[in-house]
C-alpha cells in the first residue's frame, strides 16, 4: 500500500513538473504583452505617448517604444521611436508631425521571440484650446492671407484660465449678463457634433479663442470664411429667452461687430441654401456658434 501512495506522488510531481516545463516552453514562444498609454500634450506638431510593457513572456524585452503612421496599424518598419528596455511603464515623445493630419500610434516591444504591439490610437494635430479640444483649420490666400477654424468653438474657458459660466435653464440664460455658454438642448453629444453656444459677453471679452486667434469682425468672416465651410456644422442657435432652435438646419455665428448696446452683428446660414451667407441682427443675449482667425499663418 506504501509504495502505491509512493507511486503516486512521484507520479504527480513528475506531472507537475512536465506541466511546468511545458508552460514555460510555450511561455518563451510568445511576444511581449504591451497596452498603449493614452496620448497627451498634443500640439500643432508634436504629441507624448508611450506604453506599458504587461509582461515580457518569459524572454526579456530589449526594445521599446511607440511607432507610428498616417495608416492605421502601423509597424516598426514606419516612425518609431525607442524608449530603453525591460517591463513596466515609459515615456513616448514624438515631435516634427505634419499640422492638421490623422495619425495612427501603437506601442511595441520586442524580445528574442518576435514583437508585440499594443491597442492603436488616432489623434489629429491642430490648434488646440485651453481645454484641450482640437481644431482643423484651412490657409485662404484672398485678402488679408491667414487661417480660420473649420470646426465650432468648444471650450468652457476664456484662454487666461477663467471658467465661462454654464447654463442650461431658460431664465438663467435670459437674465446673465456674464459670459455663458450652453450645449444646444442641454444634450453632451451636440457638443461633440457642433460646438458650444455662446453669448455676447462671453464673444466681447476677446479671450474666447486660443492665444494669437480671434473672433472676426463682419467683414472679416465674409472675406474668410466660406458658406460652405459653416454649412455642414449648422449648430442652431439659443434665443434671448433660452429656447433652442434649428439643430442642423440654420446655423448662426458670432462676428465682433456692434451694431447698439443690445445688439451685434452674425452670420446665418441655412443648410437649404449655402450658397451665401446672410446678415443677421443677433440679440447679444443670443447664443451662436464661434469660429475662430488670424491672419498671418506661420504654416
Amino acid at each position: 500500500m506504501k509504495k502505491v501512495i509512493k507511486f503516486a506522488a512521484i507520479t504527480i510531481i513528475v506531472g507537475l513538473m512536465s506541466y511546468i516545463l511545458i508552460s514555460c516552453k510555450d511561455s518563451n514562444s510568445k511576444v511581449p504583452e504591451i497596452e498603449t498609454s493614452p496620448i497627451s500634450d498634443l500640439t500643432q506638431t508634436s504629441v507624448t505617448s508611450g506604453g506599458f510593457v504587461l509582461d515580457d513572456c518569459g524572454s526579456p524585452v530589449y526594445r521599446r517604444g511607440v511607432c507610428w503612421s498616417t495608416n492605421t496599424n502601423p509597424t516598426t518598419s514606419d516612425n518609431l521611436t525607442e524608449d530603453g528596455s525591460g517591463t513596466g511603464n515609459f515615456i513616448s515623445s514624438i515631435t516634427e508631425l505634419s499640422y492638421n493630419t490623422t495619425y495612427y500610434i501603437r506601442a511595441y516591444a520586442i524580445n528574442n521571440n518576435g514583437i508585440g504591439y499594443g491597442n492603436c490610437i488616432t489623434f489629429t494635430t491642430g490648434i488646440v484650446d485651453i481645454d484641450g479640444n482640437v481644431y482643423k483649420t484651412k490657409i485662404f490666400e484672398w485678402g488679408n492671407a491667414g487661417e480660420c477654424f473649420i470646426e465650432n468653438l468648444k471650450t468652457t474657458k476664456l484662454n487666461d484660465g477663467t471658467e465661462i459660466q454654464f447654463i442650461t435653464d431658460d431664465v438663467s440664460w435670459a437674465n446673465t449678463t456674464e459670459p455663458a455658454y450652453c450645449i444646444y438642448n442641454n444634450d453632451s453629444i451636440n457638443n461633440s457634433d457642433y460646438g458650444l453656444l455662446y453669448n455676447w459677453a462671453a464673444v466681447e471679452t476677446g479671450k474666447l479663442c486660443p492665444e494669437g486667434w480671434h473672433i472676426p469682425s463682419f467683414e472679416e468672416f465674409d472675406e474668410m470664411l466660406s458658406p460652405h465651410d459653416l454649412v455642414y456644422k449648422c449648430g442652431g442657435q439659443r434665443l434671448e429667452n433660452g429656447i433652442f432652435i434649428d439643430l442642423g438646419k440654420e446655423g448662426c455665428w458670432w462676428t465682433t461687430t456692434e451694431i447698439s448696446d443690445a445688439y451685434a452683428k452674425g452670420i446665418n446660414v441655412s443648410c437649404d441654401n449655402s450658397d451665401r451667407g446672410g446678415i443677421i441682427i443677433g440679440n447679444k443675449k443670443s447664443g451662436f456658434s464661434v469660429r475662430c482667425v488670424r491672419v498671418a499663418s506661420p504654416y
